[in-house]
């Protein structure tokens, strides 16, 4: 599994560095129901409950997700609203699952699934699911990788599935470079990538399903400001004032 996201990031980002390291992965290490990044992946066995971690490919991709984060933001360090985030969203590009940790408690079972509600002001003021505290790292994970779930879900409504999936991922890859360090941060660099014309104010290719998905974890796109976009090719003066003197324009609109 970490050899496909290494290569895909390969193909997707050829310039980044990072996939040429050597990372060590570490299963059946002693602990349960866990999976570790300290520089290196490493999953608990079998115990307590939880199948071995290293059977679960979403824990795997979580875990050197961390990685691939660390190395993009150094040399500060990811928020609480994003350290785990951003390694979720990782899983769920290379997993194409919805659910994280998938039964690692039995069949059905999962630690924090994409397919959820959960909102910015929730995750704050205390978190009603996942039985984590008020302002928990993983609560406020289930916001943004639960908004980049769903604007994955929208793409590929619009393009398919593989290009829907293929236009998430250079998307939300690609806006780590602005090293966003809340939700809202991280949703204007999605947009700025989106954008083709440098010109937030009137929309982008993608706005309505980047702005729908997020907006579902209470998390607002910026409005747009310019609808319509009129060029024309100017006149030359006239003096006469008496018969209709014709001109053309071309009026661009935004509809999303």
């Amino acid at each position: 599994h970490l050899h496909v996201q290494r290569d895909d990031l390969s193909e997707m980002d050829p310039g980044f560095p990072y996939q040429q390291n050597v990372t060590a992965v570490r299963t059946n290490v002693s602990g349960s129901c866990n999976a570790v990044w300290n520089g290196s992946v490493n999953l608990y066995r079998a115990g307590g409950g939880c199948i071995s971690m290293g059977r679960i490919p979403s824990a795997a991709n979580h875990e050197y997700g961390h990685g691939l984060t660390d190395w993009i933001y150094s040399p500060i360090n990811e928020s609480c609203a994003m350290i785990e985030a951003l390694p979720d969203i990782r899983a769920h590009n290379h997993t194409g699952v919805a659910t994280i940790g998938t039964n690692w408690r039995g069949t059905g079972t999962f630690i924090r699934t994409g397919d959820n509600t959960l909102t910015w002001a929730q995750a704050v003021a205390g978190c009603p699911t996942g039985g984590y505290p008020s302002g928990e790292c993983h609560c406020k994970a289930d916001v943004t990788m639960g908004a980049v779930w769903k604007m994955r879900g929208f793409l590929q409504q619009k393009y398919g599935d593989a290009v829907g999936e293929q236009v998430c991922e250079d998307l939300n890859h690609f806006a780590l470079y602005g090293k966003p360090q809340t939700p809202q941060a991280y949703l204007i660099d999605i947009l700025e990538e989106d954008d083709t014309d440098g010109n937030l104010n009137n929309g982008s290719p993608n706005w309505g399903q980047i702005c729908t998905a997020f907006e579902i974890h209470g998390l607002p796109c910026p409005n747009v400001t310019e609808f319509l976009t009129i060029t024309h090719t100017p006149l030359t003066d006239t003096a006469n004032d008496t018969n209709p003197y014709p001109g053309v324009a071309t009026v661009t609109g935004t509809n999303e």
